[in-house]
């Protein structure tokens, strides 16, 4: 047997012929590719075809617009100067299913010249009233009025609640122009007076 197998191998080099073993043979032809393909999903007569259809709803920031200035009627001493402040708007765009917030008012003294006592109208002079809230979107807005007064609720100094929303749903506004009243103590000197009124919502 073998020396059958010398023979054939002597004929077959005498003959020319290359003998490549196997297993070279498979090296060199490397795996076989894999092809993919994706095709829709078929179905037949009368069989339901679903297609999934997705999307995303985009959120925002809770955010709060007052105005940069307003400007109060001119009075004498011991007379209340009164006027609107300007539009405070609350933009909710977070898309919350239950939405809530509350917004804060303070305000400071009102002075004039070097802000001495006699040139100061403290912030116990001070009022703050709401007036009427609209909103849009699903959201119940509650205003409180903070009176001038140093008593607890009162316009104080220290930031209360003016406008509460509650029982939101989705994206909403509430817009207000609240009315401040500055009471001139009898005894104030004349002079242009500045305070700051701060709003803050969370």
């Amino acid at each position: 047997m073998v020396k059958s197998v010398f023979a054939i191998l002597a004929v077959t080099a005498a003959a020319g012929i290359a003998l490549t073993p196997v297993a070279a043979s498979a090296a060199t032809a490397g795996p076989a590719a894999l092809a993919f393909s994706f095709s829709p999903s078929q179905v037949g007569p009368g069989v339901p075809a679903p297609t999934t259809v997705t999307f995303t709803v985009t959120t925002g920031l809770l955010t709060l617009t007052v105005p940069a200035a307003a400007a109060l009627p001119n009075v004498a001493p011991g007379a209340t100067s009164t006027g609107p402040l300007g539009t405070v708007t609350v933009t909710d765009d977070r898309a919350l299913l239950a939405a809530s917030w509350t917004v804060t008012a303070s305000t400071s003294t009102f002075t004039t010249g070097g802000a001495t006592p006699a040139e100061t109208i403290p912030v116990s002079d001070v009022g703050y009233a709401v007036g009427p809230v609209t909103t849009t979107g699903t959201i119940t807005a509650t205003g409180t009025n903070l009176p001038a007064g140093a008593a607890a609720g009162d316009f104080s100094g220290t930031a209360q609640t003016v406008v509460a929303g509650t029982a939101g749903s989705g994206d909403n506004t509430a817009v207000w122009n609240p009315s401040i009243s500055v009471a001139v103590p009898a005894s104030a000197v004349g002079g242009s007076y500045t305070g700051t009124i701060t709003h803050s919502v969370s």
